[in-house]
């Protein structure tokens, strides 16, 4: 066999920056992690359903064209043959795009989302889309005509959502990128479940162009954003570079930190014991370093203003997407009455979004203009540590249920919209970027992952302390071991 087609078992499992430059260097072919890929879609997806569009034709003929490019001393690019999956709510130039919509599902749009096209010309290889729930709102990764996605570990399990098929991909070695989204830790609650890497970006940072249904009446143009999810800090690193050239620069350099603050409380939720436990002995790793440690809780975040911030800001926005006359004023008001409630549990969060749905464009003015202050005080907290360290959810990947159904936290029933909304929503309000990386296994043999958190703008930084923090851990694994 030409060594430059072997594709060996661990070949999916090296860093992203690692595969592209035996690529771009010709020492392996493109094809080889493409297929190894395919087999292990073909293999396993079957079991988790994490795939909603294939497309190996075209994936083939990419990494064919990859590879004669290379053969001719052309450099195809810095994500040179990875084979990735993309998220089904970013449009892709003549595959599949169903926006997590049964409606859609036969919608082929002309063109990528700009974060795709930028993908695309840096040398990735688009394998296909993965699921998502419905419209991409659920903490959990369910679609009508598609089915559940599970877990990568249990079955029994949910992979989290909405980017619930992107984590489970990254698991089980589907693809070695993916590009998610996250509005209310649609990024961060999947990585965190399924033990993968995933950054919510600094909003604004990567363009939303493509991003979501064209057909819309409005746009969801506040809180949600686009970000990269990987199994290493370096993956995302590199993935970032190519979606925001300039961001991180041709390498990533561990961050060692000076100062750092943590909670595992935030909107008046703690989380279970297991994380708990989890973070605290992360913490401990973090201070045996010489790192200053301080507990606290970001201005704002010991109660509900967050989770109403984003409830008066995203309600109104997203109702303003509904189709004619349902997004009409008199319509809206029937939101007033708590279908939001029933659906998703009632809560603080589900009543905030319940008023914002049914709000004028003045309260929505007024909320953008109270939600700029708390970004801003949030910033110059966060601007005083090296990074903020939290739970991404009141526990590890809970059993698949209904949408209301309350979710166990230490034998107390927590409302579901108030337990997968408490941890992520303040960043989202705030506008910072969180980094998603797992930092233990349960007992049970569940993930369990931090997010990890700081002012607008330090991306990079972020980037940097994480992949310090990595190190660390892995160390500290290693001695273990």
């Amino acid at each position: 066999m030409d060594p430059k087609s072997a594709a060996p078992d661990d070949l999916l499992d090296r860093p992203a920056r690692e595969l592209a430059a035996r690529v771009r260097r010709g020492e392996l072919r493109s094809r080889a992690p493409v297929e190894a890929a395919l087999a292990r879609i073909d293999a396993l997806d079957a079991g988790v359903r994490a795939i909603v569009t294939l497309d190996p034709k075209r994936a083939r003929e990419t990494s064919d064209r990859i590879d004669e490019l290379v053969a001719r001393g052309v450099d195809p690019g810095p994500l040179a043959g990875l084979p990735i999956t993309i998220k089904d709510m970013h449009d892709t130039a003549g595959l599949r795009t169903t926006h997590g919509l049964p409606w859609s599902m036969r919608h082929v749009p002309a063109m990528d989302s700009t974060a795709v096209a930028r993908l695309r010309a840096a040398g990735a290889v688009i394998l296909g889309k993965t699921t998502l729930p419905f419209a991409g709102y659920d903490w959990q990764t369910r679609q009508p005509r598609v089915g559940v996605t599970r877990h990568p570990r249990d079955p029994s399990r949910t992979c989290g959502g909405s980017s619930g098929g992107a984590a489970v991909a990254l698991a089980l070695r589907f693809a070695v990128l993916e590009l998610g989204a996250d509005l209310a830790g649609s990024i961060r609650v999947p990585s965190a479940f399924c033990g993968v890497f995933g950054l919510k970006t600094s909003e604004g940072l990567v363009s939303l162009a493509g991003h979501g249904p064209s057909i819309s009446r409005g746009v969801l143009e506040h809180m949600v954003v686009i970000g990269p999810m990987g199994r290493c800090a370096d993956d995302l690193a590199l993935a970032l570079e190519v979606l925001v050239p300039g961001s991180v620069g041709a390498t990533l350099a561990p961050r060692i930190p000076r100062r750092i603050a943590w909670s595992d409380e935030l909107c008046g939720v703690r989380a279970d014991a297991t994380t708990r436990r989890a973070l605290e002995a992360c913490v401990a790793r973090i201070a045996a370093s010489g790192c200053a440690v301080e507990r606290a809780i970001p201005p704002g975040c010991d109660g509900d203003r967050p989770l109403r911030l984003w409830g008066a800001v995203d309600g109104f926005e997203f109702a303003q997407c509904w189709p004619w006359p349902l997004c009409t004023w008199p319509l809206r008001q029937l939101f007033r009455c708590g279908p939001a409630a029933l659906a998703i549990g009632r809560s603080a969060f589900s009543a905030a979004l319940a008023r914002g749905m049914a709000s004028t464009r003045r309260a929505h003015a007024r909320a953008l203009l109270e939600r700029e202050d708390f970004a801003r005080a949030m910033d110059e907290w966060l601007a005083r540590y090296d990074a903020f360290l939290a739970p991404c959810a009141a526990t590890p990947a809970f059993t698949h249920r209904r949408f209301a159904t309350p979710i166990e936290v230490d034998g107390a029933r927590v409302p579901y919209s108030l337990a997968m909304s408490a941890f992520c929503v303040p960043m989202n309000a705030g506008g910072g970027p969180a980094l998603a990386m797992p930092i233990a296994t349960s007992d049970g043999g569940l993930p369990i992952g931090i997010q990890c958190c700081g002012p607008r703008g330090a991306d990079r930084a972020l980037l940097g302390f994480g992949a310090w923090l990595e190190q660390e851990l892995q160390r500290r694994s290693n001695t273990h071991t």
